[in-house]
């Protein structure tokens, strides 16, 4: 089962409670699969248990927010992500994906926004420079849309969305890739 970053890194901070519950380990798993629907269910069943707390707990709501997200469904992955920031303010992953939902809803101001927060926090973030950029294309912003293509590939040399992206021979952008 392939598994998200955000959860691998809930599955390590459990410790002891992983020890002490196998069920809570395979839930975390699921949570953190990339099939959206075992995601979803794992993951409500995690944040139901109310026994989890902080990042461990803003992991399981990103977890479900990025499955949310990959079912087109825009608006419970955004409350999700809401409340992943809200528990972890400096969660800049979060904001990133936060803003494809934005983008997905084509709210392309709303996802501006996320990704300068992402920025803000992380500034080597390759992901949120090339997202910016998307949307900055569909608002007509071209000089700041290669401005961030620029970035995005100073930042990351292979990094594939961004090289193609950046070669496309019209302002069309694309849906921007997942950044989990």
């Amino acid at each position: 089962m392939k598994l998200r970053p955000a959860a691998l890194l809930a599955i390590a901070l459990s410790g002891s409670a992983t020890a002490a519950s196998p069920a809570l380990e395979a839930r975390w798993r699921q949570c953190a699969s990339v099939d959206a629907d075992a995601s979803v269910v794992a993951c409500t069943a995690i944040i139901g248990t109310g026994t989890e707390k902080d990042a461990r707990l803003a992991s399981a709501y990103y977890d479900r927010a990025n499955a949310w997200r990959e079912k087109s469904e825009y608006d419970r992955a955004i409350a999700d992500y809401d409340l992943a920031i809200r528990l972890r303010p400096d969660f800049a992953d979060a904001f990133v994906n936060r803003g494809i939902a934005f983008y997905g809803k084509r709210q392309f101001d709303r996802a501006v926004e996320d990704d300068d927060a992402a920025i803000r926090l992380k500034p080597g973030l390759a992901e949120a420079y090339n997202n910016r950029c998307l949307a900055y294309l569909k608002m007509n912003q071209y000089d700041r849309a290669i401005k961030d293509f620029d970035e995005t590939i100073r930042l990351r040399q292979n990094y594939g969305n961004a090289l193609i992206n950046r070669a496309l021979p019209s302002y069309e952008a694309p849906l921007p890739a997942g950044a989990d």
